[in-house]
């Protein structure tokens, strides 16, 4: 109940319900609006984007389980499906191409893997169904 109380005066219920990706979005909004409310996001560029239609949260590594804005960059991702079992790259990127990528949302389909990312930019193979 208590929780609840906060939630509703002194910040958002839909976290709750939607989850929140590592860069302050809330999944399946358009988070601009949050850019004016809560001001210290707008030191991250993937903050504040649109996430219409990416309503599922997906952690990269469970043992991280609170977002921090500044320390893990993309821990935590808003993605449109789930991931099925993805032991290559090459289902990886047929994954990502089908419009739920799972990488940090600056990353491109063409960038996965390709030598220039890092465990915090995409989840590391073989990924798990969830």
């Amino acid at each position: 109940m208590y929780l609840e109380y906060v939630a509703s005066t002194e910040g958002n219920t839909l976290m709750f319900t939607k989850g929140q990706d590592s860069f302050g979005n809330i999944c399946g909004l358009n988070n601009k609006q949050r850019l004016k409310r809560y001001p210290e996001l707008k030191k991250n560029s993937m903050s504040g984007i649109n996430l219409e239609g990416y309503n599922k949260l997906y952690q990269y590594d469970f043992q991280q389980t609170f977002p921090s804005y500044s320390k893990i960059k993309g821990a935590m991702v808003c993605v449109k499906e789930c991931p099925p079992s993805l032991s290559s790259v090459r289902k990886h990127k047929k994954f990502a191409k089908s419009g739920s990528g799972l990488c940090r949302y600056d990353i491109k389909t063409s960038g996965i893997f390709n030598g220039k990312g890092s465990k915090d930019t995409c989840p590391q193979l073989p990924v798990d169904a969830t």
